[in-house]
């Protein structure tokens, strides 16, 4: 284990490569890469106060865990920088940011967003998975991956504009009238591609019909989805004008 200890720093300015093991990073310690950040595999913990810091270039994800936990901080502060998770799982949990300029790539692996996610470029979406119940502070591009709010089941806001491509999917849950899953996008949605319905197998046995599930909200769309999947009975979509 390697362990960045309260109120201290460990600057690197070369490239910092994991490919196992593990980092802990403390309250108010800050490890900070100042050249090229690959995560390959083992597991680095950013806990309450602590800091991981990229800069000048890209921080790229292909294996692993990088947990940020509540009041920690993942950042990027450079245009230049960004962040590419191209496999394993990135966990911003609740009361966690990840913040910066750049632009998040999401390649592959799962992105868990709980807390606050603020990328001054946006986030950019070609495969993968995008879960959680947390806030996205600008637009998403998705174009090849699959969105899927909540924590079985929750509410994903976004506060900018979400695209969806053909080749990408947004998957929902229903468990019932009270309890589903919702993708609340503050700016505008430009809809094509799948919707993934999942509904609970208990709750499908009491539906009636006419019920319905409010799973989206807009300030306004075009488009729509070009393939439903899901029971029979709840593939029919309404999208309001």
């Amino acid at each position: 284990m390697f362990v960045v200890g309260t109120g201290t720093s460990f600057v690197s300015d070369g490239t910092f490569t994991q490919t196992d093991g593990i980092i802990d990073i403390a309250d108010n310690a800050e490890l900070r890469n100042d050249g090229n950040y690959i995560h390959d595999g083992g597991t680095t913990n950013v806990n309450s106060g602590g800091t991981l810091t990229n800069n000048f270039s890209v921080m790229t994800q292909n294996g692993g865990t990088v947990t940020i936990e509540s009041a920690g901080r993942l950042t990027n502060q450079d245009a230049f920088a960004g962040y590419a998770l191209n496999g394993g799982t990135l966990d911003i949990q609740a009361g966690a940011v990840m913040d910066g300029f750049g632009v998040t790539h999401l390649n592959g692996g799962t992105l868990r967003v709980n807390g606050q996610m603020t990328q001054q470029n946006g986030l950019n979406i070609t495969g993968g998975t995008l879960q959680g119940a947390g806030t996205i502070n600008n637009n998403v591009n998705n174009s090849g991956g699959t969105v899927g709010p909540g924590n079985s089941p929750g509410t994903m806001t976004i506060t900018g504009d979400y695209t969806q491509g053909p080749s990408a999917a947004l998957a929902m849950e229903i468990d019932s009238l009270i309890s589903f899953d919702i993708l609340d996008i503050l700016g505008s949605a430009d809809l094509d591609g799948t919707l993934d319905l999942t509904v609970d197998a208990g709750f499908a046995l009491t539906a009636q019909n006419g019920d319905s599930f409010k799973i989206m909200n807009w300030n306004d769309f075009t488009g729509g989805f070009s393939v439903i999947n899901g029971p029979v009975s709840y593939t029919h979509l309404t999208l309001p004008t």
